[in-house]
């Protein structure tokens, strides 16, 4: 189950001090509604009478369940339409999934590796074992943050890429309120100097 907010560790960056959080995305999209390179899924359909044939056959098509029934109905990924998705789209594998694969894969079989590992990534949101988060920096005392959202919450390593790409952004926004509030500072002296001016010559 992921936490709707979860607290990171600080982040320690170019000599700063920033709090970084992870809030849960629940206005991002399931990941099947991105569009090109997702799996297709079913919308919610009855259940009842699917459970015998969702690993046959389904009016032409292999279907799997995807997350838990509820209330009778559940959502299907459709094998069979994905697979053709992901050969008219050219789909390929990562180098980490690549590399999992044993030698002398013909190209049927690695097309099928690369549909099931889509079932797994819907699956897991499904089944809310990742979901899409935010991640948000900000610095104490200043007011000042940033925020990147629509981000998986298994991306690893990327969630601290992301954390230092916003914190220098934080860096950035710092140096222009300075420059701001510095230029409205010396508005305000000419402002001054010009009301004793005219208080002076009012004498």
């Amino acid at each position: 189950m992921i936490r709707d907010r979860d607290v990171l560790p600080d982040l320690v960056y170019k000599g700063i001090t920033f709090k970084v959080h992870t809030e849960r995305d629940d206005d991002h999209d399931a990941p099947w509604e991105d569009g090109d390179g997702r799996g297709i899924v079913t919308d919610w359909l009855g259940s009842y009478g699917l459970r015998e044939v969702v690993a046959n056959d389904y009016d032409g098509h292999t279907l799997r369940l995807l997350g838990r029934e509820e209330y009778g109905r559940a959502r299907y990924f459709d094998m069979t339409a994905t697979r053709s998705k992901a050969l008219d789209e050219g789909w390929g594998l990562s180098n980490e999934d690549r590399a999992k694969l044993p030698d002398g894969y013909t190209d049927e079989q690695l097309l099928d590796a690369i549909v099931e590992r889509e079932y797994e990534h819907c699956e897991g949101w499904a089944c809310d074992e990742w979901q899409y988060i935010g991640v948000i920096v900000s610095l104490p005392g200043t007011g000042i943050e940033a925020s990147l959202w629509g981000i998986e919450s298994n991306a690893g390593e990327y969630l601290t890429e992301v954390a230092r790409e916003l914190a220098d952004q934080i860096i950035e926004d710092r140096e222009t309120l300075r420059r701001l509030d510095s230029q409205i500072d010396r508005w305000r002296e000419v402002e001054q100097q010009i009301l004793d001016v005219r208080e002076a010559e009012d004498r």
